[in-house]
């Protein structure tokens, strides 16, 4: 017999935020239910009674797409909550969400496309290009000087080795800007 642990009504909630806060991809019913199902025994009716829940307190909202599918996302009062009390999720449960998380942006970044690539700027010196597509639709498009062809081609492998951390630390810092 396969046993599942059962949450309270608190750490299912918490379960809901933590992972529409960390995945990559459009938050659907049928994803939440994937990768809480293997976690915790609910039903599709108990599951979308805390679905409702949380979009009747104003912690995850619901977007109609196009094709009248809802998916789901995290509000500034729901990530609040999810990072003051993320704490409350058993240790266990919280690694397992991030390897079913994990997994699934895994998956979800085939999708998505980063190109890296150096090129001689003048005689000994170089320059970076990063490129990040998305269902070819282009994300973002940097460029720049890396100096010598030894710190270029440091930094293109570490790009196309660490995509998505490059990404993030790109982003940060363009966020830190947008701050000041």
């Amino acid at each position: 017999m396969d046993f599942k642990y059962r949450p309270d009504e608190m750490e299912i909630k918490l379960m809901l935020l933590y992972i529409i806060k960390n995945l990559r991809c459009e938050a659907t019913y049928t994803l939440l239910d994937y990768i809480v199902k293997d976690i915790a025994e609910l039903n599709y009716f108990e599951l979308n009674n805390y679905i409702n829940a949380l979009v009747s307190t104003s912690d995850i909202k619901e977007i109609k797409t196009g094709d009248n599918s809802l998916i789901y996302s995290i509000t500034n009062t729901g990530e609040e909550t999810i990072d003051f009390f993320a704490d409350k999720l058993p240790f266990t449960i919280r690694e397992t969400l991030n390897e079913r998380i994990k997994h699934i942006n895994k998956v979800h970044n085939t999708a998505n496309e980063i190109k890296v690539d150096y090129y001689p700027v003048c005689c000994n010196e170089y320059a970076v290009s990063f490129e990040v597509v998305e269902n070819n639709i282009p994300m973002l498009k940097l460029e720049f000087y890396a100096g010598s062809l030894e710190r270029a081609k440091e930094l293109a492998i570490y790009i196309n080795e660490n995509p998505d951390t490059a990404y993030e630390k790109l982003f940060k810092c363009i966020n830190n800007l947008i701050k000041e």
